[in-house]
């Protein structure tokens, strides 16, 4: 990658064009993915000087280059995932200069913006995005990045200024919520929105409503508006229910957080699911008269085995350290010396898949 400019050799690197053609957006994307991240502290600098001058040659030939929506959105992930926000930002905005309503390039922009705190910038692009010119593209995107960048703005703002900065944000996420399709990542910034509020109840009934939400509305009859909640189920168990011995309450959204990821496609890992239902059990087991040498052996199996599943699925972390403890913890004072963590290891993809 380090030739990344050399196809145009005769076009100065200020974007003064000799007549030869440009790298196309998609092209440089794609010598961005084919390339080799930096191993060792002596290739960061040298990788970020030349993303940096990647970033420059893009923005400084952004009237010439060629690219579609989708390869401006695309370079700018790259920069956003390489912690490069600064140029993130400059990215999202030349495209917006090809683009201007294009509602995915403004989430982008806002989302850069709320990562280095640049408020000015920020503020000017959700006066965009609250006009009605996006709304013929717009998706969850949108209203969940203006929402975050509104809560990090409020973060840094006093007492007085910082409440109508959390109202502002849950109005463009409720109106989105009106007037999009059904979508599990709205639902879950509106309550995510709250909590940050200190409104954790009002939180807890919108993500209880939408994770206990009944499937039919009459025999035979689908809800239209029921869709897979993964992400609320992760939140209410996070952020409600982190240091909550509620354990049956655990375990319900727990098994609800399952469930749906049959049904959904998210970055949501399914271990930790499970390994919060093992915990759950666990504490029930320890909280009854006798603990594991008394408890129903069937139970503390159950729970064993839960945990045998999270320490299969999770990648190599503190919670395999945790569920392994556990799980020998169950076994010793339950008397329980035929179940073998590792012997999960094999078919816990085909038992979750079941």
């Amino acid at each position: 990658m380090s030739g990344l400019l050399t196809p145009d050799e005769e076009a100065s690197e200020d974007g003064s064009d000799s007549g030869c053609e440009l790298w196309t957006l998609s092209s440089i994307n794609d010598a961005y993915t084919s390339s080799i991240s930096p191993q060792r502290a002596s290739e960061v600098s040298t990788h970020r000087q030349h993303m940096s001058r990647i970033a420059d040659y893009i923005i400084n030939n952004s009237d010439k280059i060629s690219g579609s929506r989708a390869d401006w959105h695309n370079i700018w992930v790259r920069f956003s995932t390489d912690g490069d926000f600064i140029s993130s930002l400059a990215l999202a905005e030349a495209g917006l200069r090809r683009f201007p309503c294009d509602a995915i390039l403004l989430a982008d922009a806002i989302n850069a913006a709320g990562q280095i705190g640049d408020w000015a910038t920020g503020d000017r692009l959700v006066e965009r995005a609250e006009s009605p010119d996006y709304r013929a593209d717009e998706d969850w995107r949108l209203a969940v990045y203006v929402a975050d960048y509104l809560c990090s703005k409020a973060h840094a703002q006093g007492l007085s200024d910082r409440v109508s900065t959390y109202e502002r944000a849950l109005r463009f996420v409720r109106e989105a919520i009106d007037r999009l399709p059904p979508n599990d990542h709205l639902i879950n910034k509106e309550a995510e929105i709250l909590i940050d509020y200190g409104k954790v109840d009002e939180a807890r009934g919108i993500l209880e409503g939408a994770i206990f939400r009944r499937d039919t509305i009459a025999e035979g009859v689908a809800d239209p508006t029921r869709i897979p909640v993964p992400q609320c189920c992760l939140t209410y168990l996070e952020k409600i229910l982190g240091d909550s011995c509620e354990y049956d309450t655990i375990i319900k959204i727990a098994d609800a957080g399952i469930r749906f990821l049959k049904i959904a496609q998210t970055s949501v890992k399914v271990h930790y699911f499970f390994y919060r239902k093992a915990l759950a059990m666990d504490g029930k087991i320890h909280m009854a008269s006798g603990g594991a040498q008394t408890a129903n052996q069937d139970y503390v199996r159950n729970a064993m085995r839960t945990y045998a599943i999270a320490y299969a699925l999770a990648d190599p972390d503190e919670i395999r350290d945790t569920c392994r403890a556990n799980f020998l913890v169950l076994g010793v004072l339950g008397g329980i010396d035929d179940l073998k963590i590792n012997a999960f290891c094999s078919s816990a993809t085909d038992i979750t898949s079941q």
